[in-house]
Order: C-alpha cells, then structure tokens, then sequence
C-alpha cells in the first residue's frame, strides 16, 4: 500500500496567508482614515473657537504715522473707543474683528488727502498712515482758527484760548459754577475714559487751544484771514466758502507786504464787500484790492504811493486801489 502523505500546495497556503494579512492592513487604514476624517473638522473648530474668544490676536501696538502729536491723541481715542465696541458678538479688540470702514469713516472727518489702515493679524498691530493737505491760510471764524489749503479745504482747527478763558470767567462769575474742570480740561485718566467719544475730543480741544500772539505768528508763515462778515464755514467744518482766487490774491499780498515793518500786512478782513480785498497793515490802515482785477498792477501803485508819499500816508485810515490809475486815500 503507497502510502503518501498528502500535502497542499505550496502556492495555495501562500496564497491564503497573504490574503488574511492584507485584510487586516486594510480595516487598519480604513479606521485610520475615518479617523482623520472626524478629526480635522474638530481641529478647525477648536481652532476658530480659540482665534474668536482668545486674546492671541488682540491689539497690542498701534502706529500713527504723517500728523502732529495733536492729532495722533484725537486718532487715538477714536481707535481706543472703536476696540470697545462689538462687531456682531466679538471685541474689536480682536483684529480679526476690527472694522477698517468704520475706522475710515470716522477719520473722513479729518479731511486728509490719502488714508492707508494696515492690519497686521499676526504682528497684532495697527498702522494707519495719513497724508495732509498743504496749509497755506489761518481762517478765523466763531472764536475758531481753520488751517486750509488753498483751494479752502480745512486741514484742522483748533479754539481760540481767549475765548476759553472769557467763557470761564463769566461762569464762575454766575450761580452756576458745575462741570469747570472739564471745561478747562482738567480730568482724572479715570474720569476722562468714562466719557463718551465726543465729550473726549472735546476737553482734547480745550487743551490744545491756539494761543494765536506774535510768537506763534513768526513760527507759523501763512496770512491770517479774519472773517467779519457771514459765515464761511461748512456745517461739517471741511471747507471755507471763499473764492479760490481770493486765497491767492492773499498769498501773493503775504509774501509781498510781510517784510515790512510799519507797512508790512497784519491780516485780510473778510466782509462783505464785491470782489475785494482788505488788507489791514500793521499800521492800521486798510488796503483796497479787486482780487478779479491784475494783482500786480495794484500791488505796484500801492510800492509807488508808498515812496512818494509814505510819510503823509502814515496818518491816512485806507488807501483804494481798485480803480486803475485813480487811488483814494483819506
């Protein structure tokens, strides 16, 4: 009897030992994979939560950049009271949050030429960086100076100290006497962040108020232009009223007349006249310009009087020379 022990192919055992090892490799990765699945929309959740409600992406620095000291403070407390503020439900504090249009039209009322605001999500800063208009006149009008390019576009303003003063007197003449530190701007830091924006850039402007004396004309070349007559400036005090040609007739008469001591020219009074100039020297007497008329054609009749006649002139109260070749003086 053959007896021979029966075996199974080689190829076959092979075959069934491969095959159960790649299944078990394979419900492996399957599990892996559903795993990476389910994790991935958690680890954005949790990391939204965390950039929404933490503090990683607050403000920490901010940066000015093209204006004055003064205005950097009224910026700042503009900024300082926007981070207080909500957007939907989370702090602008959080730069992911921080509204640049609400910021841009805040600063609108600042009449700047460019505005640039950079957020820098990462670094947690803020850059804002402004251009000016030129100044070119100091507009007196309703015990305010405007500072104004050329064309009339108000650059800033800032109160009359004076009239600051005068108004403090008289209240503390009267019965009523409540509220003069913040009429002087004189609050506590506490104090001064309880208030609301507006009665902020308020005691801002108290502070910063113009004491316009011959000091500060010296430091500070433009023409003063004093306004007599009825107002000129815009309600939302971005533009003076005026003829541009005014403006420059203006110019050329400060750049022409200032050097002179006893002739030299003090300041434009705006009234009401048609289409004139007064110029009032700091002598005291009044020139009459036509501003539509040749600037240097008047300006040289008025040179010409001068060397003639100045020490007669000395006691005159204005001199016309609107009319051609015809001048009036008395």
């Amino acid at each position: 009897m053959d007896k021979r022990l029966k075996t199974r192919p080689l190829s076959k055992c092979r075959k069934k030992s491969y095959s159960g090892s790649f299944r078990t490799q394979k419900k492996e990765s399957n599990l892996k994979f559903l795993w990476l699945i389910l994790a991935i929309p958690l680890i954005v959740i949790i990391l939204i939560i965390f950039f929404l409600f933490s503090s990683f992406f607050n403000l920490k620095t901010t940066e000015i950049q093209g204006v004055d000291d003064y205005k950097k403070e009224k910026i700042e407390i503009i900024i300082n009271n926007q981070i207080k503020s909500k957007n939907l439900f989370f702090s602008q504090e959080n730069l992911v949050f921080f509204k640049k249009d609400k910021l841009l039209k805040d600063l609108d009322d600042f009449n700047f030429s460019n505005i640039i605001i950079k957020k820098n999500i990462f670094k947690k800063s803020l850059t804002i960086e402004l251009e000016e208009r030129e100044k070119a006149i100091i507009f007196y009008e309703g015990d305010y100076y405007f500072f104004a390019d050329k064309d009339g576009n108000i650059i800033n303003s800032q109160i009359d100290c004076g009239k600051i003063v005068l108004e403090n007197d008289l209240s503390s003449n009267s019965s009523n006497t409540e509220s003069t530190e913040e009429e002087r701007g004189e609050v506590s830091l506490d104090d001064f962040q309880k208030l609301d924006q507006s009665k902020q850039l308020e005691i801002e402007e108290i502070k910063n108020c113009l004491d316009f004396n011959e000091k500060y004309r010296k430091e500070n070349l433009f023409p003063f232009i004093e306004n007599v007559g009825r107002e000129r400036v815009t309600d939302n005090k971005k533009n003076i009223k005026i003829d541009s040609s005014y403006i420059d007739f203006s110019l050329k008469l400060y750049n022409d007349l200032s050097e002179d001591s006893e002739f030299g020219l003090n300041r434009i009074v705006l009234d009401e006249e048609y289409n004139t100039i007064k110029a009032r020297l700091n002598n005291n007497i009044d020139l009459y310009f036509s501003f539509k008329e040749d600037y240097m054609e008047q300006v040289s009749r008025f040179f010409a009087l001068k060397r003639e006649r100045g020490a007669e002139l000395k006691a005159q109260k204005y001199i016309d020379l609107r009319y051609g070749d015809k001048i009036f003086y008395y």
